[in-house]
Formats: structure tokens, C-alpha cells, sequence
């Protein structure tokens, strides 16, 4: 019964993770299974196989309510862009007010240089993610970025309260990045 509830759960969580706006870490919190998943995640070079038995249902769940949403927001994004677009727009704007806390201190120079480092990433990001250049470098520099904000937004996915999806969107590579692993679900089948 253990193995279809940690099913669900990671369901679940797969769900919030591609959802913007949405954390699937916060979900884990939950769910209450965050700390059996960290420990897990951090136990896995130790105990790889003692880690897999303990983890399987909820990587399962997570492969399975990842796709499933994948496919749900393709489909809603090609017949109600509009309303997917503003939906995520509103999601976006409500998950300002989870990080108002942050705005009590005092601003510091370091936090406007790294404000301003974030601002030059993520224009260069959109610029990169809409241009039609097609030449090797571009090529290139898109791969490493596309690497580094998979990194972030894994990062984040784990973090509660902060959405990796919400992170791919700010820097304008959700849609790529959804229709990319679409593609990829379509190769395999």
C-alpha cells in the first residue's frame, strides 16, 4: 500500500514541478515525504541500490505526473494560448508575494549587482531563445545556457516555495524546454 500512496505522491510533485508557479518541493513538504526524498538524494552515492528500492514509487510518480502535465499544458498552450499565457501570468505575479519576507532587509550593493547580473542573463537568455541566427556560436552559447538554467531550476525544483518551472519561464525558456522534452517522449514511443 506504501508503493501506490509514494506512487501518488510523486505524481503529485512531478505535476507541480512543471507547472509554474507552482513548487514541487513545497508539494514534498506536503506530501510529507521532502526529508525521506533529500536524505534519499543525499544517501545516493553511499547506498545507490539501498536508495533506488527506498525511492523508485516516488521517481516513478514524478516521470508519470511530469509527462502527463507536459502533454496537458502542449495541448491547453495550442488551443487556449491566451488563457494558458494569463493563467501563468497570474500564477507568476501570486508567487511575488511568497518572497515579500525577503524585502524587509536592507538593500545591500551586492544584492543590486547580482539583481543586475540576473536582469543581463535573462535578457540575453530571451534574446537567444527568439533569435533566428543559426550560426555555431549561438548554437553553442544557447547549449550552455540551456545547461546552466537546468541546473538552476533543478536546484529550485528541490528548494520548497521556489518553482524551477517559474525559473525556466522568468528566463523565456519554458516553452522551449516543454516542447523539447515532448519531443523527446515522442522520439522514445
Amino acid at each position: 500500500m506504501k508503493i501506490i500512496f509514494d506512487l501518488i505522491k510523486g505524481f503529485f510533485i512531478g505535476i507541480s514541478n512543471v507547472i509554474p508557479g507552482f513548487s514541487g518541493g513545497t508539494m514534498a513538504v506536503i506530501l510529507k515525504c521532502y526529508d525521506e526524498i533529500v536524505i534519499g538524494i543525499s544517501d545516493i552515492f553511499h547506498h545507490p541500490i539501498k536508495t533506488i528500492k527506498r525511492l523508485w514509487p516516488i521517481i516513478i510518480g514524478i516521470v508519470l505526473g511530469c509527462i502527463i502535465a507536459i502533454y496537458t499544458i502542449i495541448y491547453l498552450i495550442d488551443n487556449f494560448p491566451l488563457e494558458v499565457g494569463l493563467l501563468f501570468c497570474g500564477l507568476v505575479i501570486g508567487t511575488i508575494l511568497t518572497f515579500k519576507d525577503y524585502f524587509n532587509e536592507k538593500i545591500k550593493i551586492s544584492d543590486i549587482i547580482y539583481c543586475v547580473i540576473g536582469i543581463v542573463i535573462m535578457a540575453l537568455s530571451i534574446i537567444l531563445a527568439y533569435t533566428s541566427i543559426s550560426n555555431n556560436f549561438v548554437g553553442v552559447l544557447l547549449i550552455i545556457i540551456v545547461f546552466i538554467l537546468g541546473i538552476i531550476s533543478s536546484a529550485a525544483m528541490i528548494v520548497p516555495g521556489i518553482s524551477g518551472s517559474l525559473v525556466l519561464m522568468i528566463f523565456g525558456f519554458y516553452y522551449l524546454i516543454i516542447d523539447s522534452i515532448k519531443n523527446v517522449i515522442h522520439s522514445i514511443f
